[in-house]
């Protein structure tokens, strides 16, 4: 394996993490390094978060940003574990005044991070630079492409899945409520005609009710019409006896 990685790459879109990378390789105090970690792996964490609209809390340091990161399934465990390593490995090797083959490991999994980053969060199109790379650089390279080549795919089977699913819902509903509007027509003409029955129902109680008084009252009349008539026959039978009666006594 070439023992050289060239991050050239971010020139493309991200000068600001290749500038903080090329400031950590002049730095020699412990503090000044630990500050170059800190704004490298600051700027990854500030791109993922705008580019996933998240809010940027700069009271939290990077590593609970990408812990958080994490439990939102926005950044894969073996990226956090890439970084967190990364970031040892820096103090360690300075500490220590490692050989060049940590060194060179140090480089290798920054590359990993990095060719992770630009092929999920920039916009270029990092295949058109495989040619240009050394082996090392594109075995990483081609195995991140891949990966975010599968992950747009499945996002892109799952976005149409969605977009089926909720013309589904759409038509179940527009459905569901032509039948509603439907029913509430059939249930407002029945209303109509339980309405009227209701009225000539009403109508028909009211005009028996005036039919039977005025029965009542001709009755009442004709009887006591009748009345008076048998009263006068009875008086006239009265009359008729009691005169008989006075003849025969004479």
């Amino acid at each position: 394996m070439n023992k050289i990685f060239s991050y050239d790459f971010l020139r493309l879109e991200f000068r600001d993490i290749y500038e903080d990378i090329e400031e950590l390789k002049k730095k020699t105090t412990h503090d000044d390094i630990e500050e170059s970690i800190n704004a490298i792996i600051g700027d990854i964490i500030y791109y993922i978060y705008k580019k996933n609209n998240i809010l940027y809390d700069e009271k939290l340091n990077w590593e609970k940003r990408l812990s958080l990161l994490k439990e939102i399934n926005i950044i894969p465990a073996d990226i956090l574990d890439k970084i967190r390593v990364w970031a040892e490995k820096i103090r360690v090797n300075y500490s220590q005044c490692t050989a060049s083959e940590d060194e060179l490991s140090e480089m290798k999994i920054l590359y990993e991070i990095l060719a992770w980053f630009v092929t999920n969060y920039g916009e270029e199109n990092y295949s058109l630079i495989l040619e240009g790379l050394l082996d090392s650089e594109k075995e990483i390279f081609k195995k991140y492409l891949l990966e975010n080549k599968n992950d747009v795919e499945k996002n892109t089977v799952k976005n149409i899945e969605n977009i089926v699913e909720r013309k589904i819902t759409s038509n179940y509903l527009n459905f569901i409520s032509t039948m509603i509007d439907e029913t509430n027509d059939e249930l407002n003409q029945k209303e109509e005609v339980v309405n009227k029955a209701r009225v000539d129902l009403m109508n028909k109680q009211i005009e028996r009710k005036s039919l039977e008084k005025l029965k009542d009252n001709k009755y009442m009349i004709h009887k006591k019409s009748e009345d008076h008539k048998e009263q006068i026959i009875n008086d006239e039978f009265g009359m008729y006896a009691y005169l008989r009666n006075k003849s025969s006594v004479g």
